[in-house]
Parts: C-alpha cells; sequence; structure tokens
C-alpha cells in the first residue's frame, strides 16, 4: 500500500466461492478496493471503526473501482448510526469514529482510570494492543504506547497528558511508569536532554493552579534527577505552549522548571505533597525517596546528566516495546494504587460531538494553505537553528500577521485553532534561512543601524529583512558577505537608520514580505486570493483538517503544491490535511 494512503485494515473476511480461485479472485479485488476507495475522514487523521459490512454478490469479472464504489455505498448506508466512541449509545453502533487516534487512546485511558466499563467491541481496535483482560496498569501503559507510535508523536503524548490533566486523573497514568520508563519517554518524544539554559535564562511560566501542585508532588515522589521528573516538566511546558514540541531548548528549560520546583516541596503547606494522599495507596508503588534526599539542592545541570545517563541505546521499536510493561521481577502497581494529588478529582463528561467535530466555517480557511509554503521557505530549518524564535512562537505571529494584513477579524472562526500571542517580545539575533541568500548579490544588499538601539545592526535586500543582530554577525551573514573580499566590484550599500522597532517585528515583517514575493513569483495569485477561501476548519490537539468544496479547486494552486497534504509539521505541531468534497 502507498504509504501515503490511508490505512484500511480488515480484521475478518467472509467469502462463500465455488472454488479457491473465486475466492482468492474476490479477496484481492477487495484488497485493491479498499486502496482507492473514498471513505469519510480516511484521508485525514479521523479514526473510523466498522463492525460489519456487507458487500453482497461480487462477480470474478467484476472491476476493483466497482468494488470500491461498492465499499463506499456501504459505508453511506451505515452512516446514519456513525456515532462518536465516546458516547454511551457507540457501543450497539455497527461504525464509531473518533477525532484521531490520539482521543482514542486518551477516551480509553480515561476509562481506565474512572473505573468506567471498556467492553465495547471497538476498543481493542482503536488501541493497538489493548485487550479487555488487561490490568488498569497495562491499559494505560498501552494506551501511552499508541499515543507514541501515533503520526504525530509527542504531540500526541503531550494531548494524553494534558487532557488526563484537565480531567483530574493525570496521577493514574503518572503512578504506573517505572523508572526505566523515563529514558525511554524522552527518547521516544525526540527530547534528549542537553546542556541546561543559563542561571539568568528565562524559566517557562507554569499555571499554578493547574500544574505546580501536580509537580511538586510527582517530583518528590520520584526525585529532581529522575528522568521521569524531567520528562513531565517537559509535558507540563508543552501543554501550555504547544509550539515546544519541537523547540530544541525543551529539554532545558524542563530542567530549569524542575529545578525550580524542587524548593517548594519541603516548604510549609505543601509537605503533604510529597507523599500519596490515599491511605491505600502503598508506597512502594511510587518509589517514594527518602526524606533526606536533599531534592532541593540538585541543580539544572544534574537533572539532565542524570536523564543522559539513563538514556537507552535501543531502536525506537524496542522504546515502544519497553512500554509493553514493566521490567521483569517489578511489583505493577494496583489499580486502587492510583492517587489524584492536588488534581480536580471531579469526572467531567467527553464531549460527544458530531463527525465533523469541532469544525467552524469560515471565509479565510486558506489562511491555512500557507502552511506548505512556510515549510518549502524552510520554516522548521529557521528555528531548529534559533531555538529563541520558536519559544516566541513565530510560525503562529506570522499567520497572525498575514491575518492583520488582510484585516481579518481577530474572532474569526480561522483563527481559533491558533495560540494567541503572547506579549513576551523575544530578545536577541536572527537570521532568515540560508536559502533566502541565494537569490541576491552582495550589490544587492544594505546595512543599517537602528535609531536609538546602539550596535544593533540589520542587513536586507530590496526591503526585506534578512538579519538583525548585535556585535559579531550571524554565520550565514559572514559567509554571505565574504563575497565582498573576493569581488573587488561588490559593494555593500549603507542606508539611512530605522526607526526602532522590536527583533520580532522585523522578523515577521520578513516572513510576510517573503510568503508575497513567492506568491507572485510562482503563481499568478495574490495573497488574498489565497487566503480568502471559504471552508471548514476543524482541530483537535495532533491535526488540522481543512475542508473546501470541489468547485474550489484551483489550478494555480495545485500547480504550486500548496494544496498537497504537508503531513506532520513539528514546527506547527500539528498533522496538517486538506479535504475537497
Amino acid at each position: 500500500m502507498n504509504a501515503a494512503a490511508p490505512a484500511r485494515r480488515v480484521r475478518m473476511l467472509r467469502l462463500a466461492a465455488a472454488d479457491a480461485g473465486a475466492a482468492n479472485r474476490g479477496a484481492f479485488l477487495i484488497e485493491d478496493a479498499l486502496r482507492t476507495a473514498s471513505l469519510p475522514g480516511g484521508d485525514g487523521g479521523r479514526l473510523l471503526l466498522i463492525r460489519r459490512l456487507a458487500l453482497g454478490h461480487i462477480r470474478p469479472g467484476q472491476s476493483a473501482a466497482s468494488v470500491a464504489l461498492a465499499i463506499e455505498q456501504g459505508v453511506w448506508r451505515l452512516g446514519g448510526t456513525l456515532i462518536h466512541g465516546a458516547d454511551p449509545a457507540a457501543v450497539d453502533s455497527s461504525v464509531v469514529y473518533f477525532r484521531d487516534r490520539a482521543e482514542a487512546a486518551t477516551e480509553l485511558a480515561l476509562r481506565l482510570a474512572q473505573g468506567r466499563d471498556t467492553g465495547a467491541w471497538f476498543w481493542p481496535l482503536a488501541v493497538p494492543g489493548w485487550q479487555p483482560a488487561a490490568s488498569v496498569a497495562d491499559g494505560l501503559r498501552a494506551a501511552l504506547r499508541a499515543t507514541l507510535a501515533a503520526a504525530p508523536g509527542p504531540a500526541a503524548v503531550v494531548a494524553l497528558a494534558g487532557t488526563l490533566h484537565q480531567r483530574g486523573h493525570l496521577s493514574a497514568l503518572l503512578a504506573v511508569l517505572q523508572p526505566d520508563d523515563g529514558p525511554a519517554l524522552l527518547a521516544a518524544c525526540g527530547w534528549s536532554p542537553a546542556e541546561p539554559a543559563p542561571a539568568s535564562a528565562r524559566v517557562e511560566h507554569v499555571s499554578s493552579q493547574h500544574w505546580r501542585p501536580l509537580l511538586a508532588h510527582w517530583l518528590a515522589v520520584w526525585g529532581v534527577t529522575d528522568p521521569r521528573s524531567l520528562w513531565l516538566a517537559a509535558i507540563a511546558v508543552a501543554c501550555q505552549r504547544p509550539d515546544a514540541i519541537a523547540d530544541p531548548a525543551l529539554p532545558a528549560q524542563a530542567a530549569r522548571l524542575a529545578q525550580a520546583f524542587a524548593p517548594s516541596v519541603n516548604r510549609p503547606g505543601l509537605a503533604s505533597l510529597a507523599r500519596p494522599l490515599s491511605a491505600s495507596a502503598p508506597s512502594e508503588a511510587f518509589n517514594e525517596p527518602a526524606d533526606d534526599a536533599g531534592v532541593s539542592h540538585v541543580s539544572p545541570r544534574e537533572v539532565l546528566k542524570a536523564a543522559r545517563r539513563g538514556r537507552p541505546n535501543t531502536s525506537p521499536a524496542a522504546t515502544l516495546a519497553r512500554l509493553d510493561g514493566p521490567p521483569a521481577g517489578a511489583d505493577r502497581p494496583r489499580a486502587e494504587a492510583f492517587p489524584a494529588p492536588s488534581e480536580a478529582a471531579v469526572s467531567q463528561p467527553a464531549q460527544v460531538e458530531s463527525w465533523l467535530a469541532g469544525a467552524v466555517t469560515t471565509p479565510w480557511a486558506g489562511l491555512y494553505l500557507l502552511l506548505p509554503l512556510l515549510e518549502r521557505l524552510d520554516m522548521g530549518e529557521m528555528l531548529a537553528a534559533q531555538p529563541h524564535l520558536a519559544a516566541a512562537g513565530l510560525p503562529g505571529r506570522v499567520l497572525f500577521a498575514v491575518a492583520r494584513r488582510l484585516r481579518i477579524p481577530v474572532d474569526d472562526a480561522a483563527l481559533s485553532p491558533l495560540p494567541r500571542p503572547r506579549l513576551w517580545r523575544a530578545p536577541g539575533p536572527f537570521a532568515v534561512p540560508a536559502s533566502w541568500f541565494e537569490g541576491w548579490a552582495v550589490s544587492q544588499l544594505s546595512l543599517r543601524r537602528m535609531t536609538g538601539r546602539p550596535g544593533v545592526r540589520v542587513l536586507s535586500a530590496d526591503g526585506l529583512p534578512l538579519a538583525l543582530w548585535r556585535g559579531r554577525a550571524p554565520e550565514v551573514v559572514r559567509a554571505r558577505l565574504s563575497a565582498v573580499d573576493s569581488d573587488a566590484t561588490a559593494r555593500l550599500a549603507r542606508r539611512p537608520a530605522l526607526s526602532p522597532r522590536s527583533d520580532l517585528a522585523f522578523l515577521v515583517d520578513a516572513w510576510v514580505r517573503a510568503l508575497c514575493r513567492w506568491l507572485a513569483g510562482y503563481t499568478t495569485l495574490t495573497l488574498r486570493d489565497l487566503v480568502g477561501r471559504a471552508g471548514l476548519v476543524a482541530a483537535t490537539r495532533t491535526h488540522l483538517d481543512v475542508y473546501f468544496e470541489h468547485a474550489q479547486a484551483d489550478v494555480r494552486i495545485r500547480r504550486a503544491g500548496l494544496d498537497l497534504d504537508p503531513g506532520w509539521l513539528p514546527w506547527f505541531g500539528r498533522v496538517v490535511a486538506y479535504h475537497y468534497g
């Protein structure tokens, strides 16, 4: 099957035929038909589970296309009973759906933690590796393993942890994690421990109402140097700042956050958080540190060193397999050992939504057709090389700047999936991706100072900002300007000083200008032509699906490849897909 094609799996196929050859022919026809059949949500993040589907009579000379049509018609006939997996009526439905695989794993984890029924027919299909006979601990580990195996990877894990925490049940999942799981989780999420941020670095703000008590409890239970503590701190940051998932500086920020919480476990009023609140919870299930563990005197560097020492040298497959169960000889935590300290233990009913759950209508759905263009212009490369720009939420700021340019109302539904830009302005230099410099000769570049900001230099080309720095120029700028020495005729123009602006404002302006110039150079579209397209936008924590009417298909957009599914975009934190119907 094509790697880009949606996965369709048949658990059991029943065929009645005159002989084995006819049965094999029917099986091949159905296999080919499933590759091409258009099923609702089949090319996006939606998970569709069908209990049984009758295809009727299949003739030996029938084509795969006609069988695909029969499959489509059969599914649509069942569409009237299509129900979300969280709906109590789903157990009797022939077709069940989830918005994505992460939601299915999260809903199963919630039900296990709450002691609710998980005997419906679709759960083993929705969460691979889970069986109804499994224990609660094994079920929670299976849900975590399923999220790690999903396309969004770390974003799905953050979605799982964030939803469990919001519902007051994250402690149930944390209680089943074994010491060896910490390094495996860090590796699976791509959060390799690195050098910690300097002492003067900004520590991510974490809401005291939602995350602080939980962090204080589990850092006291595990110890600040435990890799599980670093992983949990990274989850807390990523839940409140989704763009941090792909930020290379996230482990260092998480280490500083963990160290910042260490002294709190010994402060009056928080001492009770250092041990489980449930009297029935056995202490050995929590690996509780001794009172003289000294957790309040651990530096961020020691946190990261401990995580590096425990880093497993395994393949990704082995990393996932590690979560199949606790190490040999380890005691499995019992269901009654799950505490909920410092979390709102009130169970909230799951939201039962329609097939296009959360989808909103907007005349500006084309805003997200800019995502493939941002990827093509090396947004990911830039953020990986300059992590402080990822921390500033640059992709979202660029899309908001486009919205302001086109006068899209701030409350328009098109902007609802984007995190609102914070007032914090990221200090520091920047340089656009190296590919941007290739189209400019040195004689076309200009160097300018900035009024009121001594030492600041701005390099631009034809009004397009390319770099801003103070002191030593970035390497990409130095490499480009070295051409001055080899070309006697090349000169760097010096222009009048610029009015004072923030570093981030210059960078966002550069990206918006680059988008406009690319569209003008490679298409006949303007920014308004591309963005001003009505459609539906459906966003989850891990997926973004944009739906357009088939009449809106535009050969100019297709020729430029701007409506081809970009898939998983780490710097955007979601799997992105476009649909025409």
